[in-house]
């Protein structure tokens, strides 16, 4: 089904006057209208950091059918080059007005196209996955079957540049749900504000670490209908925190290319005792190809993007390859067991990062730990750890206990070359590492 104005509830906005929001929407209906023509070939930048603007452009964009392109309003002076190198958009609605060049860049073929930045930046620059509404309600209907309701109604705390929060509005726009923006501190607040048994609140794991280390995780947040979790690899210590706080975790897969979740483990199988991240969602199908070794995941949905822009051809009924590997339990619950591209060649040998992370977490020396390949003339790679310590120990010490745990149970090889401590791991707030602070913190070790 196209996108239609007249078809979302006028109270899409939980708490918000209705008039004020449908307001802001015709004021960038005029503004479209302006530049409609130019706004075909050139494009709209939507980097509104106030989630009501940036709901009441999108749905205006949306109806006027033009090619909208996602952006991130703390993008640096790089990111914003890149931008510019690939898109003039005519109209921006944001904090920042981009470089005008009425440079055509969109033919007819690309009208309304949804352009959403993903996996940080290409070898050339920043990259954006092509969605159409098709593909963005194809999911959200996936996830309506999945929790058998009607309404999806989401407090939402993630950004919206990002697909996991973008989906969260779509979600409520397709089911004739509501929707409420906070900020993960003001997550009880929030939650005070709304029937909390109606609504849904989809977390990365990034997050839900937090919401544990402030001691915030309050007494009605086991009531959510549900709390989805993913947007990355969790430890199950943290899992069984939650667990152990009743919390109904539905953990999900997916991806910007894959517009969100097309797996997710029932909250029932959660609160059992098992940590997986479910079955393919109703109309998805997933393959495992073996490449190089490894058991590839390949997905096949309606809700598949329609390929990078600027990308070679992609042919959406041929499915997707991600860089997950894995397998399947005999009910055809999926096991995503690694990345591909995060495994380090040290000295000749290839080793899996995660084996190390996991072992670490469960020694009880560290809160947290990424382990990352660092470019070597002596190893090729060589491993290092960034660590999030426990208290109470001198960091020397902590080496040494880290090392030795590791000699017990990993072979010698698999030792990082060094270790650095930060009180917070490089990790964004949609959960994915932050390339650049991961840059500054291995340029500061030599190895």
């Amino acid at each position: 089904m196209s996108f239609k104005l007249e078809q979302i509830r006028r109270d899409l906005i939980a708490n918000e006057k209705p008039s004020s929001f449908w307001d802001l929407v015709d004021s960038y209906l005029e503004k479209l209208d302006l530049k409609l023509i130019e706004a075909k070939s050139q494009g709209v930048l939507i980097a509104e950091q106030d989630p009501l603007k940036f709901v009441a452009s999108f749905i205006a964009a949306m109806d006027r059918k033009v090619p909208i392109i996602l952006g991130n309003h703390r993008w640096g002076d790089s990111e914003w080059a890149s931008f510019n190198r690939e898109f003039s958009p005519v109209v921006t609605f944001g904090l920042r007005e981009v470089a005008k060049e009425n440079r055509a860049v969109f033919k007819e073929k690309d009208q309304g196209s949804i352009l959403i930045p993903t996996g940080g930046t290409s070898t050339d620059g920043l990259r954006f996955a092509i969605h159409r509404w098709e593909s963005l309600e194809a999911q959200s209907i996936m996830v309506q079957r999945f929790l058998k309701t009607e309404s999806i109604n989401s407090i939402c705390c993630l950004p919206l540049f990002h697909v996991s929060g973008l989906m969260q509005v779509i979600r409520a726009i397709v089911s004739q749900g509501q929707i409420l923006f906070c900020h993960l501190n003001d997550l009880e607040k929030a939650s005070e504000a709304v029937a909390i048994k109606d609504f849904c609140v989809s977390l990365v794991p990034t997050q839900l670490s937090r919401l544990f280390a402030r001691d915030a995780i309050f007494p009605k947040m086991d009531q959510f209908k549900a709390i989805f979790l993913g947007g990355g690899p969790t430890d199950d210590l943290l899992l069984a925190k939650a667990r152990g706080h009743g919390l109904p975790i539905v953990l999900s897969y997916g991806m910007t290319e894959t517009a969100g979740m097309v797996c997710a483990q029932s909250q029932d199988t959660f609160l059992s005792g098992n940590f997986l991240s479910g079955n393919p969602l109703p109309g998805v199908e997933v393959k495992l190809c073996e490449k190089a070794g490894f058991e590839i995941l390949q997905v096949y949905s309606k809700s598949l993007f329609y390929g990078y822009w600027g990308g070679q051809a992609f042919e959406r009924s041929e499915g997707f390859f991600t860089n997950d590997y894995g397998s399947f339990l005999k009910d055809g619950a999926v096991i995503i067991e690694g990345r591909v591209d995060n495994w380090i060649i040290s000295g000749g040998e290839k080793i899996n990062p995660k084996e190390i992370e996991d072992d670490l977490l469960a020694s009880g020396y560290v809160e947290s730990i990424l382990v990352l390949g660092k470019d070597s003339k002596e190893w090729g790679q060589a491993m290092v750890a960034i660590v999030v310590p426990k208290e109470g120990f001198n960091q020397q010490v902590l080496i040494d206990c880290m090392n030795q745990h590791l000699k017990q149970t990993l072979a010698n090889h698999k030792l990082p070359k060094a270790y650095l401590f930060v009180e917070e791991l490089p990790i964004l707030e949609n959960g994915k590492r932050d390339n650049a602070r991961i840059m500054k913190l291995l340029d500061s070790v030599n190895v």
